[in-house]
């Protein structure tokens, strides 16, 4: 049976409408080529406009939507994005990967997670099924509430949220951020420990043990990093939160010829597998590297000027 194969003509930027709507540094974000790239953005500069313009030209080029990781902050903004480049390019993009990060950890680690012991069918944890499970974790624990002043489940959710997120031992994020109960470690870490163990007999996971399970999974087991790595081509993050917890750790990455579009209101930047970090210090970005040394990333600043007259 003969083979057939579709020929496209070379798309290059000033052929595309859209492209021609956004200004100089837009349209540099959005068809730079292939790599780790650090986009520099201020509030109202285009951010969005620029990686959904990107994502469209992507698949305009010939990328497999299947072969694209987009992670935003909400689901919400996911879809809204994913539709805003359908109505740019005449291309299906119902098999980009979209979604937040814990929305794409749920993804991978019910195909994944049994590597680390998480079973397929696990139950996800909302914030109020966490609190109530806490609470009982407090009465497990013969704590005497009565007799004495301990935190109630809402701050005993915040301490084990912190302690996830940061990766800073119980003793210290005590100390920093709940002095009043630092006296109190052992037995908020005992209630936390049997916390943590009710989870894992009954397959519960809260949202930390979402971005805290694919982290440990793509620590651990590099068959899944580089089936990863080989899956997306390129991976495009909008609204990146805090950078010093495990979420920039963990965004699943493309290999050598992938790229990371980052955005967290003025700033964006690129990640690499194994995935880096990077801090603010003063409002100044400072590169961390990851385990095996990550390449420095390119750095296009956008601004608000309007596109050229054309």
């Amino acid at each position: 049976m003969a083979r057939k194969f579709t020929l496209r003509s070379r798309v290059t930027p000033d052929s595309v409408a859209f492209l021609r709507e956004l200004n100089d540094e837009q349209r540099e974000a959005a068809t730079a080529p292939g790599g780790p790239i650090l986009i520099i953005a201020g509030a109202g500069t285009g951010k969005t406009r620029a990686l959904t313009s990107r994502l469209a030209w992507l698949i305009l080029n010939g990328v497999d939507p299947s072969r694209i990781l987009l992670v935003t902050f909400t689901n919400r903004a996911a879809r809204e994005m994913l539709d805003r480049a359908e109505l740019l390019t005449p291309e299906d993009t119902s098999r980009v990967w979209g979604g937040t990060f814990h929305h794409i950890a749920n993804r991978l680690l019910r195909k994944h997670g049994r590597r680390i012991g998480i079973e397929p069918d696990f139950t996800i944890l909302d914030r109020e099924d966490s609190r109530d499970l806490l609470g009982l974790c407090v009465t497990g624990a013969d704590i005497p509430v009565k007799e004495r002043r301990f935190p109630q489940k809402t701050v005993l959710a915040k301490m084990s949220s912190f302690v996830a997120n940061t990766l800073v031992p119980l003793g210290d994020v005590l100390d920093e951020r709940f002095p009043d109960f630092i006296d109190d470690e052992e037995l908020i870490g005992e209630v936390l420990s049997l916390y943590a163990r009710r989870k894992r007999q009954k397959q519960l996971l809260d949202y930390d043990d979402l971005l805290g399970g694919l982290l440990t999974l793509l620590r651990e087991h590099e068959s899944v990093r580089d089936r990863l790595s080989e899956q997306f081509l390129h991976v495009l993050v909008d609204e990146y939160q805090d950078e010093r917890n495990p979420g920039g750790d963990r965004g699943p990455a493309g290999g050598a010829a992938s790229e990371r579009v980052r955005g967290r209101g003025r700033l964006a930047v690129d990640i690499q597998l194994p995935w880096g970090a990077l801090r603010e210090h003063g409002g100044v970005p400072r590169q961390v590297p990851g385990p095996a040394g990550d390449t420095p990333q390119d750095e296009l600043p956008l601004d608000t000027r309007d596109p050229p007259a054309r």
